[in-house]
């Protein structure tokens, strides 16, 4: 009788979350409301001057507010994105390689070298 196989759901949930910050990395600068550099020092609303911050979901242009200086903080979190993940992709890459390195020189060394590793490994 065939076993009912299941989505692991934290599994299925990191992939999800993973698919959409992927999207998001490479669409996402196109849909920025913003230039990420472009500083508003004041702004005027119902005739009366602001100044920055704006606090975030106070400003429809403004979704997640402005920082100190003005940059409207959606449009920045958008173009990081991207750098933020190809710059991840390398560590784990780096990371892949120096414990697959450290892995190896530990079990085909049988001397005290290798059985430092394994000690270290498995501390």
């Amino acid at each position: 009788m065939p076993s009912k196989t299941r989505l692991n759901f934290p599994l299925g949930l990191g992939l999800l979350i993973v698919a959409f910050s992927l999207v998001l990395a490479f669409a996402g600068p196109s849909y920025a409301p913003h230039n990420p550099l472009e500083e508003i020092h004041v702004m005027e609303v119902d005739g009366k001057w602001i100044s920055a911050p704006f606090p975030p979901f106070t400003y429809p242009e403004y979704p997640l507010g402005t920082d100190g200086v003005g940059r409207d903080v959606l449009s920045q979190v958008l173009w990081a994105l991207r750098p933020t993940l190809i710059l991840t992709g390398y560590v784990a890459l780096l990371r892949l390689f120096i414990g697959t390195v450290i892995g190896l020189l530990a079990g085909w060394n049988k001397n005290w070298f290798g059985d430092l590793l394994n000690n270290l490994i498995s501390a």
